[in-house]
């Protein structure tokens, strides 16, 4: 369900992938925990190992993924775009939205927030995100049981020669 079609948000019509449009995120908090530097938001995801850093107004979009949205639910939370940035911003919402749906930071909700989204206040700046993958062996080491004994983690246990 990868097709193509214009899905209207206020008086502005825009091109976005169906999947994202027609179904609601949400952050996958199973596998995943987000923290806040003011200008920077970190994500980590546990069992893959990466972490990410989101810049511009994709901490506001994290912050609106607490709960269940659609794309049309974000992009009205910038209420303050005009027709042609709102149609911009659009394009760079679904790009960064289908970013966090590949890296699995975002699952597919069963259905919308009884709670409407709140509106953004900060100005909108096209969302970034950078992920890292260079401490992916240590993120992946159980701490309690693949550990060396009297070391901790994060030693791996010597493997025996083979």
């Amino acid at each position: 369900m990868h097709g193509r079609f214009d899905q209207s948000v206020g008086s502005v019509l825009f091109e976005i992938e169906e999947c994202l449009v027609t179904s609601y995120w949400m952050l996958n908090e199973a596998e995943t925990a987000i923290e806040d530097f003011e200008s920077e938001f970190i994500i980590v995801h546990f069992r893959k190992g990466i972490y990410s850093a989101v810049s511009g107004s994709g901490g506001p979009i994290l912050t609106l993924l607490s709960a269940p949205r659609s794309m049309a639910d974000i992009v009205a939370a910038f209420g303050t775009l005009s027709g042609d940035q709102q149609t911009a911003a659009a394009t760079e919402i679904e790009a960064f939205i289908k970013v966090l749906k590949d890296l699995d930071l975002i699952v597919e909700a069963e259905g919308p927030s009884p709670q409407r989204a709140s509106a953004i206040e900060e100005p909108y700046e096209a969302p970034s995100i950078e992920t890292f993958s260079d401490l992916a062996d240590l993120m992946a080491i159980d701490p309690v049981h693949e550990v060396e004994m009297g070391a901790g983690w994060p030693h791996r246990p010597k493997q025996p020669d083979s």
